[in-house]
């Protein structure tokens, strides 16, 4: 094509079509025309490509495409990361209640000291104090006046005798009352004149000393029902008071323990943990270590002991009752060795023995490796009742009280009679079998209940002591108890009257 024209141009009718000129060489490119006006025209030939355009604005968002076609399952994607915790589920039901376990660890000491609470109310005045010794014997006190002097002699004197032959020196008698002055006479003094009548009675002397109180013994003696009633003082006998039965304390883990038979034994209240202690910084603590007590129990047959440990007024029915009673003469216990009770000791000029109760030979115990003993002469060492478990267990630092399976009783076992230590020289056969609880005269069942060692207890008696029981003297609140009987115990069935054990001859 030619080189464009200039300027507007009318449209004009076709010319005849000219000859091909020849191409020419490429000139620069021109500027853009201006828009020509619209007509019919030929369509020409296509322009050469121009220069890449500037990039145009983005176009308008294209309508959405139709649903694609339904794509085949896809392979698992990749792990996805941690969740954040989900929330607490709701609470599952309880579960089965568990064994007791053995008691834990001794827990280490406290650093913080508690604030001392507020003082305690003043409890009741104590019981009166024993008598006091005799005093000493006080001073003589000042003689009477003397009685008046008697009347006089009414005898003359006689004429003189002859002197008859000297005599045999008589003792010195004592001197005479003053006679009256006699009438002067002439010759030697005749013999003295007889004594004259007694004087009146002079008037009172000084009050004497005071005398001396009457013997007393002032011998205690403590009995425990093993039950929640409290025993009775027997006949003859003075209640003192009354409490728990206190088998022995642990603290610092060392244990001390206490007899059965004598008054120690029997506190008056009772407390999971009645003590404390202080150390050498003038610091004292209570309740805060695991020290624990042990106490006669209650309990007489397994199906009785609690599944776990108990607290607040629940453990008052496992803890014995006891009572302290002033006893008038010697009490005593004395061991068989045997299933066949033994008889008190024969009688004396002066003196017999009458029974008190008889029951089972307790030995010691044992817990946790620590533990006490009884003494055989003492009455603490014949329980009326024998039970595998006899005593409970306390915890000062919890206070709860509970049976553990590292708890032992021991008691003196039966040995035969025809038992020779040079003869019999085999070992000892191992035996176990269970056991029941046995009251006093109750016959035992099982062989092993047959090994139980057997006891009584025994009072010494005077004459003076027998008045005292015969009359009723001294006799605790209870009186006409029977010997070996706890009064209104729940757990012996209803007894007719029995007569009063006569003591041996």
């Amino acid at each position: 094509p030619g080189p464009p024209g200039s300027g507007i141009s009318s449209q004009g009718p076709p010319g005849p079509p000219g000859q091909p000129g020849g191409p020419g060489r490429q000139g620069p490119q021109g500027p853009p025309g201006r828009p020509g006006a619209t007509g019919p025209g030929s369509r020409g030939d296509p322009g050469f490509p121009g220069a890449q355009g500037l990039p145009g604005p983005p176009g308008n968002p294209g309508r959405p495409g139709s649903p694609g076609l339904g794509g085949g399952p896809g392979g698992p994607g990749p792990k996805g990361e941690l969740g954040v915790p989900g929330f607490p589920g709701p609470a599952g039901p309880p579960g089965d209640r568990g064994v007791m376990g053995f008691p834990g660890p001794k827990g280490d000491s406290g650093t913080v000291t508690g604030i001392p609470g507020p003082p305690g109310r003043i409890g009741p005045p104590g019981p009166s104090g024993p008598p006091g010794f005799p005093g000493p014997k006080g001073e003589l006190g000042p003689s009477g006046p003397s009685g008046l002097p008697g009347p006089p002699g009414r005898g003359l004197p006689g004429p003189p005798g002859p002197t008859g032959p000297a005599g045999l020196r008589g003792p010195q008698g004592g001197p005479g009352f003053p006679g009256a002055k006699g009438e002067s006479g002439s010759g030697f003094p005749g013999p003295s004149g007889f004594p004259g009548p007694q004087g009146d009675r002079g008037p009172p002397g000084l009050p004497g000393t005071e005398g001396e109180d009457g013997y007393r013994t002032f011998q205690l003696m403590t009995r425990h029902s093993q039950t929640t009633m409290v025993p009775q003082c027997l006949p003859g006998m003075r209640r003192m008071w009354e409490g728990y039965s206190l088998l022995h304390g642990e603290g610092n883990e060392r244990a001390h323990g206490q007899d059965l038979g004598a008054a120690g034994s029997c506190v008056r209240s009772f407390a999971p943990m009645p003590f404390m202690f202080c150390d050498i910084n003038y610091q004292c603590h209570y309740a805060t270590r695991d020290d624990k007590t042990y106490w006669l129990s209650t309990v007489s047959t397994q199906a009785e002991l609690p599944e776990s440990p108990v607290s607040g007024t629940d453990v008052l029915r496992f803890i014995s009752r006891c009572v302290v009673c002033e006893v008038p003469s010697t009490v005593m216990a004395f061991h068989s060795q045997d299933t066949t009770i033994p008889d008190c000791p024969l009688p004396t000029a002066d003196h017999r023995w009458i029974s008190l109760w008889e029951g089972f030979s307790f030995f010691m115990h044992t817990a946790a490796g620590e533990g006490s003993g009884q003494i055989f002469s003492s009455p603490g060492s014949c329980l009326e009742r024998f039970r595998p478990a006899p005593f409970i267990e306390c915890h000062g630092a919890r206070g709860t009280c509970g049976f553990f399976a590292n708890k032992f009783s021991f008691w003196l076992a039966s040995v035969p009679s025809d038992y020779d230590p040079a003869r019999n020289l085999q070992a000892y056969e191992p035996r176990d079998g269970r056991v029941r609880e046995m009251v006093r005269n109750q016959q035992p069942v099982t062989e092993m209940e047959k090994m139980v060692g057997r006891c009584r207890v025994c009072m010494m008696i005077t004459d003076n002591v027998r008045i005292k029981i015969t009359t009723g003297t001294g006799t605790g609140p209870v009186s006409g108890a029977r010997p070996g009987v706890i009064i209104a115990d729940p757990r012996l069935p209803p007894r007719q009257p029995a007569a009063q054990p006569r003591p041996n001859s």
